[in-house]
């Protein structure tokens, strides 16, 4: 029995290793794969390829959108004029689109199927055109758009927008990179499983929340109050021109968190594995919990301003320009800022900028 079990375990690798040395000999000499699925009429299977579905570029004013679809490219794209377009591989259905009271509505089927040969790059994607403030010519009658709403989905692929004007923005990959530049918004969420986040706007007393498994996490978060961001694995690094009153929240279980604002009521970073550092102008809580790694803050303001409680396990302790060793030191100065540290191993320096 176990001679039998080793012949076929020989030939499963033999037929690996021939299924491997074909598909590297399709990919030099140019193959461009191709798929398998279940059709109504059973098993097919086609070449790979791409084709031009849906192209609209005189389309109805519309400002609310709603997409959704699997293994597509995203992208919002400024123009004079509204309109989409739609590239799908060939074996994939039509596109369900439609506009109705100002909102436009994609959705594209998914099919049970099986990649194989797949080696070379393939653009498959959503565009969404629309007239934006630097894409409108002079002397139009039309304005940039300020959409109500942007809720876009997809399971693989990635995201673009910018240039957008939107109330309300939902972005969502389960696998892929949101990369998002707004000149206006009032509450974002943008969320992915295995990818980075690029995100830069201007927000009205905004809401910005951002969610990585995989990735790293870029934000300007100039005009927001209350910022969100939180990684499983990857750094975070927080900008911008927050305002005084706001709440940001970082946490990775994995990475550094690196936070340079202009103000903040409270801060919180936490990290398991990584260093924290914070520059900025605290008007409430500043905490940073670490498990291990450093943590460094540049603080404008007077040290006597703040209460603060400070310690490390296995680490020094700098406050003010003096050298605390790593006795834990809790010091109340009976004031609204406070600032709160806490690693188990690694250093703790805290500056401040008058």
């Amino acid at each position: 029995m176990m001679r039998v079990l080793k012949n076929w375990l020989k030939i499963s690798l033999i037929m690996i290793a021939v299924g491997a040395a074909l598909v590297a000999l399709g990919f030099i000499l140019g193959a461009r794969g191709g798929y398998a699925y279940f059709g109504d009429g059973g098993l097919r299977i086609v070449p790979a390829g791409d084709v031009l579905v849906v192209q609209e570029m005189d389309l109805a004013a519309f400002d609310t959108v709603h997409i959704t679809t699997h293994a597509n490219n995203i992208e919002f794209i400024e123009s004079d004029r509204y309109g989409l377009e739609i590239r799908l591989p060939q074996y994939a259905d039509q596109p369900n689109w439609n506009i109705s009271n100002g909102k436009l509505t994609i959705e594209t089927p998914v099919r049970n199927t099986l990649v194989f040969m797949n080696l070379y790059v393939q653009s498959y994607y959503i565009k969404i055109f629309f007239p934006g403030s630097a894409g409108v010519q002079e002397g139009a009658n039309i304005e940039g758009t300020v959409f109500k709403s942007v809720d876009l989905s997809t399971t693989s692929g990635n995201i673009r927008i910018t240039a957008l004007m939107s109330d309300n923005l939902i972005l969502k990959t389960t696998s892929g990179s949101i990369n998002a530049d707004l000149q206006y918004y009032k509450q974002a969420v943008a969320q992915t499983r295995s990818g980075d986040i690029t995100f830069h706007g201007s927000g009205d007393n905004a809401s910005l929340v951002l969610g990585v498994g995989s990735g790293n996490i870029t934000a300007d978060a100039s005009g927001c109050v209350d910022v969100d961001l939180r990684a499983t694995s990857g750094r975070i690094r927080l900008s911008g021109d927050t305002l005084a009153n706001a709440l940001l929240e970082t946490a990775t279980g994995s990475g550094n968190i690196n936070v340079d604002v202009s103000a903040w009521q409270s801060l919180t970073a936490e990290t398991r594995s990584g260093d924290v550092r914070i520059t900025g102008e605290p008007y409430g809580a500043t905490n940073a919990d670490v498990r291990s790694g450093n943590v460094t803050m540049t603080l404008r303001g007077d040290e006597r301003d703040f209460s603060y409680e400070i310690s490390t396990r296995s680490g020094s302790i700098h406050f003010g320009g003096i050298r605390m060793g790593n006795i834990a030191r809790n010091v109340s100065n009976y004031s609204e800022k406070s600032i709160n540290i806490e690693t188990s191993s690694g250093n703790v320096r805290v500056d401040f900028n008058n």
